[in-house]
């Protein structure tokens, strides 16, 4: 009885005869021959001339696949009998690494040769012929090393990784041989899977005078054609010679890099086809090949550069700040590495294919960025998955493809829009009858955060001061809250609330309430453009506007009321002058103070009356200043006092004028003239330390400012006085980043995290726990 091995053997033995016996009528042919000739004469290589024996193992090549082609079913029985019996396996995975840890795992491979194409990495093939693998120096399954030409690890992750070409060809070792080959693999479609990466690098042979005939690489899927990835010798710009005994031309190395690929949802439940291919040029002489590894790895450190969005896939409330100002627009962040290739590297765009965003934030030093996605993106649909394309400048012009992010879902019911309201207090005489510049207002802010995502509370005076800026930060918290601001002096005019949230910020104007202390006729004075005059010395004027008809004095000088004059106030001093308005019989006092010296170098002094507290003892004012190292004293003393952290002075016990300057010699050159008029403690709305308030800001930490950048955050009290909490970071999916102890009213702490939003917690020393959400681009 004759075996059935026995009758297969014998069968491929008679096929093989047969394909040798269509390669010696090949040979006769003289005007195939004649192709396979011209072919030969590497006119890429103009001093090498092709031997005959190389012409003769490249006719037999040819005719080889020739004859499989003509009869691909015979071929396919004998050499591969279990693919003719074998339905689609639908349980495939792509997302095992690749498969290579268990050689070729489901994985088909393919040989050919080529004469143009590699443009597109659409081969110009005679057919191809399936082989099976690992075939020598064209498919082959490699384990953990560095490669012995280009220096590059072999292997990305864990054992094992897929070579596909090689540097030796298949018919002499020094040249390509127009090689191209191609693996497959098919799997079935599912939600974890529609998305999925490939790691690969390789090395492209380089020569010049290709026309669509360069060494290429392609990964193609033929469920997500759009995510297709061909990479031609002549795209790279990094060429280098490379040492070997074949003196190959210069090459294009490319270390390890990720590509993303997107199934569409729809397709779930269908079979895909990944295709690999890499190969020689259509010349036949130079090289290309690859290494393929870490199918469904995460894409980090991308020799080509990467890019990343926070947030999920699959919980669109994570990593995306939707409160904006009117509730129309999220925001999005993300991280970005630049390329490791050649030359000088920037980002030249990052958009989200399909979809519009806008005020798009790149932060090139920490390698983050933010766009705000409108709500407009949505149409009809409820939730949408998205990702980022980032595209990278070259300073050597490279035009490489855009690198996609990882996918995250956006929905359109999680957009919200903060809310706030503001009113304008009544004037509060102070209990003085005569006295105009101690009137004050309060200010009261409502604020709706119920997401505890943050606020600050910001004032920008309209008419400054001389050389300042005229704007400081006057509180900040999170959550939804109830705010009294104040007391503000009415006469520093009118001013802008600018109150910031994440990814918004609200501005609305401040005027104060007219005067009402006594009678009536100054009830609208204004005291503006305090101005110094560069001397030695310097000397400062001021405007001053009452309105009506008619005359009034201002320290015995008649004025005409409805027009603005200009008063000077001879000399900077350290006094703040008295003036006295008559109008009839009507006597009112202001006091007005001085500017900052302007012809002193580096006087450069911005400070503002802040939060005042009654104690048993009088009362202290909390100055809000960007400077540090500051002294006071009230003119005439011989002594000063340093200002303390909190930025608490006093106590005083009445009207009082204070000169605060940089720590240093008295009397100071450089100096800020300070007014405080005696508050009124019986108001309800000043702050006291013998009982707090209901209704007051609770005792809790921030972070300023609120979006923060750079590789450190600022915790701040919100009362502004010292005190004692633990604190602990977290991300937004609730993972434990850092944690600490925090002494004192401000104190800045590493934090070098990536973009993204983040929670601080904290508890303070009388038990009170917080929380406050912040973020970082």
């Amino acid at each position: 009885m004759v075996s059935t091995q026995w009758v297969s053997g014998q069968r491929t033995a008679d096929f093989e005869q047969t394909v040798q016996n269509y390669q010696a009528t090949y040979l006769k042919d003289s005007q195939k021959m004649a192709v396979i000739t011209e072919r030969s004469k590497h006119s890429c290589e103009k001093d090498h001339v092709a031997t005959p024996e190389e012409i003769e193992a490249r006719a037999k090549e040819a005719a080889r696949h020739e004859y499989i082609q003509e009869h691909m079913e015979e071929y396919m029985n004998l050499y591969f009998p279990e693919k003719q019996s074998a339905s689609p396996n639908t349980t495939v995975t792509i997302c095992d690494n690749g498969g290579f840890e268990q050689d070729f795992l489901h994985y088909d491979g393919f040989v050919s040769t080529y004469t143009s194409g590699s443009n597109t990495c659409t081969p110009n093939v005679p057919g191809w012929t399936p082989v099976t693998m690992p075939l020598a120096n064209r498919i082959e399954i490699m384990t953990s090393g560095v490669d012995p030409l280009i220096n590059i690890q072999i292997v990305k992750f864990g054992n094992k990784s897929l070579r596909i070409n090689n540097r030796y060809g298949h018919i002499n070792q020094c040249a390509g041989n127009g090689g191209v080959d191609r693996v497959i693999k098919t799997f079935e479609v599912t939600a974890e899977n529609r998305r999925f990466t490939v790691w690969y690098a390789f090395a492209l042979e380089n020569p010049s005078g290709h026309n669509d005939q360069q060494p290429f690489f392609s990964i193609k899927c033929d469920k997500a054609p759009a995510d297709e990835l061909c990479f031609a010798a002549d795209i790279l710009k990094c060429d280098k010679i490379y040492p070997d005994p074949c003196n190959y031309l210069a090459l294009d190395v490319l270390d390890w890099s990720c590509h993303r690929f997107e199934i569409p949802s729809s397709e779930i439940g269908t079979i895909a086809t990944v295709e690999i291919i890499a190969a020689d040029c259509g010349q036949t002489d130079h090289f290309g090949y690859a290494y393929i590894d870490g199918f469904c790895e995460s894409c980090t450190g991308s020799a080509l550069g990467s890019v990343q969005l926070n947030g999920s896939e699959f919980d669109p409330k994570v990593g995306i700040e939707y409160y904006s100002c009117d509730g129309q627009t999220a925001q999005v962040c993300g991280t970005y590495t630049l390329p490791t290739l050649c030359g000088n590297w920037t980002v030249a765009n990052i958009i989200v294919p399909g979809y519009t965003i806008q005020n798009l934030i790149i932060d090139d030093a920490n390698k983050t960025f933010c766009f705000e996605f409108p709500k407009s993106n949505f149409g009809t649909n409820d939730c949408l998955d998205i990702n980022a394309q980032i595209t990278f400048n070259s300073s050597l012009g490279m035009n490489l493809p855009p690198q996609t992010s990882n996918t995250i879902k956006i929905c359109k019911e999680l957009y919200k829009s903060y809310s706030y309201s503001v009113s304008i207090g009544s004037c509060n005489s102070n209990g003085t009858s005569d006295l105009l510049s101690d009137d004050y207002y309060y200010v009261t802010v409502n604020i709706s955060d119920p997401d505890q995502n943050g606020w600050t509370i910001q004032r920008q005076l309209l008419d400054p001061y001389d050389g300042e800026s005229g704007v400081y930060t006057i509180t900040s918290s999170s959550g939804s809250d109830q705010v009294v601001l104040g007391p503000f002096l009415i006469q520093e005019g009118c001013w802008d609330i600018i109150i910031t949230l994440p990814n918004c910020t609200y501005t609305e104007k401040i005027c104060p309430p007219e005067f009402c202390s006594g009678c009536d006729a100054f009830a609208g004075v204004e005291i503006s453009n305090v101005t110094c005059i560069p001397g030695p010395p310097d000397t400062w004027t001021f405007d001053i506007f009452v309105s009506g008809i008619g005359t009034y004095t201002i320290n015995g000088v008649t004025k005409t009321k409805g027009s603005k004059h200009t008063i000077s106030g001879g000399v900077i001093g350290q006094s703040c002058l008295d003036y006295e308005l008559v109008s009839g019989d009507c006597t009112q006092k202001i006091v007005v103070c001085p500017p900052v010296p302007c012809s002193v170098r580096n006087c450069n002094l911005e400070i503002y009356s802040g939060k005042i507290t009654c104690t048993p003892s009088g009362y202290t004012v909390n100055l809000h200043t960007q400077n540090t190292n500051l002294c006071y004293y009230q003119p005439g003393a011989l002594v000063s006092t340093p200002v303390p952290t909190s930025g608490d002075i006093g106590p005083f016990t009445g009207d009082v004028q204070v000169v605060v300057f940089p720590c240093g010699p008295m009397p100071p050159t450089c100096f800020k003239m300070l007014y405080f008029p005696k508050p009124n403690c019986n108001d309800p709305n000043i702050e006291i330390t013998f009982g707090r308030r209901d209704g007051q800001v609770r005792d809790q930490l921030t972070v300023v400012p609120n979006p923060t950048i750079g590789n450190s955050i600022i915790l701040k009290t919100v009362s502004g006085l010292e005190d004692v909490f633990d604190y602990s970071i977290h991300s937004v999916s609730g993972q434990l980043i850092q944690k600490g102890t925090f002494i004192g009213v401000e104190q800045s702490i590493p934090f070098d995290a990536s973009g993204g939003v983040y929670i601080l917690k904290f508890v303070s020393k009388n038990g009170q726990e917080g929380q406050y959400k912040f973020v970082k681009l």
